[in-house]
């Protein structure tokens, strides 16, 4: 069995102001990625979105989340994390919006040219 999290990015700070009094539905954790790799997790569950103007954020359902990096670093940071403590992970990237064929297509590029 893997022990891992659901929505690994929830702990971030909702985007959207009039969201926010939804936060305690939508988060479901309260730790950093490096704080849940820390408690163990091995198992990331990245949800990924586009913004009018094609960049890729954070979030889930009508949720965005504020990061202070784009995705793609957050990404790169966690899997150097684990590999210096020589934990083996498994990462879930998501496509969190309806998938329409331009999302697709951000989606397909934004993976592609991050290396993912």
């Amino acid at each position: 069995m893997v022990t891992g999290t659901h929505n690994s990015m929830s702990y971030l700070p909702v985007t959207q102001w009039w969201l926010r009094p939804f936060r305690v539905w939508g988060r479901c954790q309260r730790l950093t990625l490096d704080g849940q790799l820390d408690a163990g997790a091995r198992y990331f569950d990245l949800r990924i979105k586009f913004d009018s103007k094609g960049r890729a954020q954070f979030g889930h359902g009508l949720i965005t989340y504020r990061a202070d990096d784009d995705p793609a670093t957050a990404l790169h940071r966690l899997l150097e994390r684990a590999a210096s403590a020589k934990a083996d992970i498994y990462v879930r990237i998501l496509l969190e919006q309806r998938a329409t064929r331009e999302r697709r297509r951000l989606f397909a590029e934004w993976l592609d040219s991050n290396g993912i």
